[in-house]
């Protein structure tokens, strides 16, 4: 039996190349054989993983690569909105499948008690305001209505192929319908579904979620409106805060750091605490979450002084001028 990861990613290819057959976000389909389970995509050449290419030292290739990867993400999410019984379709045909099941769906879940986990084991008290403010965030990603799209749901740097004139999502195991900004807020929060984090210059950044705005814009004529897309933003930036490192328990964190990828945990922990802050402060949206979130991360940070080294810039910015 083959992992159902898999059969995510055959079933959100094959619905990608039938859906979107003149917009290329990720490598064309062509077909497969379910009984030896293969199947047949476009063959990338000389296409250089995004990751790499944040390791290097060329500034603008490095530029240009995170903008194409957050423009297929915008065209991804405008372009698939409205067809999810097609998605449920290509996927059921691959085998048995419950979009409750789904990977975000349980983290979703889980919210609320991380968030109460963790204040406990810091023994910061929450308030009736920063309480609202979460169950807020918990319904608006359960029903994203405008915002509801099929997302990638794992939009890491090694999850993007760049070519010299455009880019390609690949790996989309985690795929499925669910409220865009979780990938679209990838970027501000460090990229909180891997390991492999170190800095994004801020201009840069504010390009990134522009080219993502705009490319969203043209399935999604809502996410031109500024209240709309800051709450959805910053109700985004909440749930990765709280369920970025899905592995692993407050609690182990607690007693012992880890490394992950080229961080570690406990470094992770502060600075997405900080960003969701900051992010708060940015868009006068649940403030009052942020306020926790800012002593939260003022607490980890005298708790854990060996973890307080900042991130350094992607090494292809570090002579970012």
């Amino acid at each position: 039996v083959m992992d159902s990861n898999i059969w995510q990613d055959w079933a959100s290819l094959q619905f990608l190349v039938t859906i979107m057959p003149h917009i290329h976000v990720a490598p064309a389909y062509y077909g497969g054989d379910q009984t030896a389970g293969i199947f047949v995509l476009q063959d990338m050449g000389n296409a250089q993983n995004l990751r790499e290419i944040l390791l290097q030292t060329d500034a603008e290739q490095a530029r240009q690569g995170l903008l194409r990867f957050f423009a297929n993400l915008g065209k991804l999410h405008a372009h698939t909105r409205g067809h999810q019984n097609l998605f449920l379709e290509a996927r059921r045909s691959l085998g048995a499948y419950d979009p409750e099941k789904e990977f975000h769906r349980g983290q979703r879940a889980q919210t609320l008690q991380r968030f109460q986990s963790m204040l406990t084991h810091l023994q910061i008290p929450s308030s009736r305001e920063a309480t609202t403010d979460l169950y807020t965030v918990i319904s608006l990603l359960a029903n994203p209505g405008a915002f509801l799209a099929y997302i990638h749901g794992d939009p890491a740097p090694f999850n993007c192929l760049v070519t010299k004139e455009t880019s390609y999502l690949i790996d989309f195991e985690y795929g499925t319908y669910a409220h865009a900004l979780l990938d679209g807020a990838q970027a501000r929060m460090l990229f909180p579904s891997c390991g492999f984090v170190n800095h994004i210059p801020a201009s840069i950044l504010q390009e990134i979620e522009t080219t993502y705005r705009n490319g969203l814009m043209q399935g999604c004529p809502e996410a031109a409106d500024d209240a709309l897309f800051a709450q959805a933003l910053t109700a985004a930036c909440a749930y990765w805060a709280i369920n970025f490192c899905s592995w692993r328990s407050f609690l182990q964190t607690m007693k012992e750091d880890c490394t992950w990828g080229i961080s570690t945990v406990r470094q992770l922990h502060i600075l997405r605490a900080e960003r969701f802050a900051q992010t708060t402060q940015e868009t006068g949206y649940f403030q009052a979450l942020g306020a926790i979130f800012n002593e939260v991360a003022k607490q980890l940070r005298s708790l854990w002084p060996e973890a307080t080294d900042n991130l350094p810039l992607y090494p292809a910015f570090r002579q970012w001028a």
